[in-house]
């Protein structure tokens, strides 16, 4: 079991840390999307995303209670699904990992 300390700055810095990379994961995401200035943007969405998923387990520990509740009520399994089935029909069209999808001109 973690100190109180380490609790108290789970709670206190958990939402907002989240919050705050997922902004900037939103915004360079939207500039990527729309090809504004890619090379600044790149970088930037790959590595502060992947500093997200610390702050992102963080906030799931802090608020078990609430996702096991909306586990028990069954609310969750559907977007859960809606996701998985998102990103499935974006990984089959590149040919998985691995597959025929990829830069043209390497063909």
């Amino acid at each position: 079991m973690p100190s109180a300390a380490v609790t108290n700055a789970i709670h206190r810095y958990a939402t907002p840390l989240t919050t705050g990379l997922f902004a900037v994961s939103t915004v360079s995401g939207i500039a990527l999307f729309f090809h504004w200035a890619p090379g600044a943007f790149h970088g930037m969405h790959e590595w502060l995303s992947m500093a997200l998923l610390l702050p992102l387990a963080l906030h799931v520990w802090k608020n078990w209670s609430g996702l096991v509740g909306y586990l028990r009520r069954k609310t969750l399994l559907l977007p859960l699904l809606a996701s998985a089935v998102a990103a499935v029909l974006f990984v089959l069209p590149a040919g998985g990992a691995g597959g025929c999808g990829g830069n043209p001109a390497f063909a």
